[in-house]
């Protein structure tokens, strides 16, 4: 490996060759393993917060000096990760890469990392090798045993710096449990504990902190997760605890705080589950659930809450539909994959003539799925992302439930809205 060949070529803005990339993978996995949960840190030392994909801001961080969220939201997250990499296994004991909740499958398969290896490369092998280095990656780093790193936050069930020494992170990112809130917990103008509305991890508060900074002799907690206008942010009236950031937050950058995300997401609770169609076509978001095998069973669904990470509600929002016969676990960590028999099944007791579902992005627009077409998917976000270049559709029943597909692609609005690419046309 010309790993000083290859950072000259990454930060030209060209791709490592996909064997490359699985070579730098791992070679930097054999430089993870043997680094603790808690890795201890020698000042001077320089932490950043998330990066999320933003090439030439992390760019323009090095000239200004990196703590978690590499990937994901931003257009070049490939970039991004690959840099890290080349760097770590450059000078392995000069940079340390703490894994956050965005370090996922599932949440890499939302939030556009996929997709953007899936463009580049032609495949999703890029990115199997990049999330197959997140479960590798350290939790915490500990400066001059004085100043603990971790992406999101405490946990009720971490009372001490030991107990993270002892987790087993070589996993995708758990639902719940101490593994779970450090990555995905945020502080709080509380005392103690409450629920996040977030949906995983907590909110801690200022006796929390305190406490756990007097119980492990720690001068400060330093995370970062949560966006901050001013970039930084101390909590608390001891300052025990402090948010490096570095992203942009739509609703943030146009109102100037989160009440609006506040606002719309309350509204999220009240938003219905599925459709029925002349009794006949079944719409849902996601999919299939081995808990419900009939309508009626999604009608007593409560659906006034968050999400839920398993169960009836998670699958209707999560599944997919796979070329099988009936039931696997899904790669997204969240519900499942269904096959023919399953859907055939379902739509014979429910006397339905078909599951009509979005959530999975088609190039064509729409996709028929099974041979009885018993099921589609029907996409309608043209060029997803403002880059996958896709088509889009709308499917139209009219009053003798006869279809009709209409195709469309972008609005030149739509296609205007690419301005953080336009600076980088050789990422495209």
């Amino acid at each position: 490996m010309d790993l000083d060949l290859w950072i000259t070529k990454v930060k030209d803005g060209q791709h490592l060759s996909e064997d490359d990339l699985q070579l730098l993978c791992e070679y930097v996995k054999d430089i993870l393993i043997e680094e603790s949960n808690v890795q201890p840190v020698n000042s001077p030392v320089t932490v950043c917060g998330d990066i999320h994909g933003q090439f030439h801001d992390l760019m323009k961080l090095f000239q200004t000096g990196g703590h978690g969220d590499f990937v994901d939201r931003g257009y070049n997250s490939l970039e991004v990760f690959t840099i890290l990499l080349l760097l770590k296994a450059r000078y392995p004991a000069n940079i340390t890469l703490l894994r956050g909740n965005h370090e996922s499958r599932q949440l890499t398969q939302v939030y556009g990392f996929y997709d953007e290896c899936q463009r580049k490369y032609g495949n999703a092998n890029a990115w199997r090798y990049c999330t197959d280095v997140f479960d590798y990656l350290t939790l915490s780093a500990i400066i001059d045993g004085t100043v603990l790193c971790v992406h999101g936050g405490l946990s009720p069930d971490v009372r001490t710096v030991d107990q993270i020494r002892v987790i087993d992170r070589n996993c995708e990112i758990p639902h719940e449990g101490p593994f779970c809130d450090l990555m995905w917990s945020d502080p709080e103008d509380i005392e103690t504990w409450a629920v996040s509305p977030r949906g995983a991890g907590w909110l801690f508060g200022s006796r929390v902190t305190s406490e756990y900074n007097h119980i492990n002799k720690l001068d400060l907690v330093c995370r970062a997760h949560q966006l901050v206008q001013e970039g930084l942010k101390y909590m608390f009236q001891d300052k025990g605890l402090v948010t490096v950031y570095g992203f942009y937050d739509e609703c943030q950058r146009k109102y100037g705080n989160a009440n609006a995300w506040r606002y719309c997401t309350d509204v999220f609770d009240y938003l219905t589950l599925s459709a029925i169609i002349d009794g006949t076509v079944l719409c849902v978001h996601g999919g299939l659930s081995p808990d419900v095998r009939t309508v009626d069973q999604i009608r007593v669904i409560d659906r006034n809450c968050e999400i839920p990470h398993e169960g009836p509600f998670c699958d209707l929002m999560w599944s997919d539909p796979e070329d099988i016969e009936t039931w696997a676990v899904s790669p997204r960590g969240a519900g499942w994959l269904f096959g023919s028999r399953v859907t055939s099944e379902y739509n014979h007791i429910n006397k339905l003539d078909l599951v009509c579902r979005a959530h999975q992005l088609v190039q064509e627009g729409l996709k028929y799925m099974f041979q009885d077409k018993g099921l589609v998917t029907v996409w309608s976000a043209p060029n997803y992302c403002y880059r996958c270049g896709n088509v889009a559709s709308i499917l139209s029943f009219n009053e003798n439930m006869e279809k009709e597909v209409k195709f469309f692609t972008e609005t030149e609005e739509n296609n205007q809205m690419r301005g953080p690419r336009m600076g980088v046309p050789y990422f495209l």
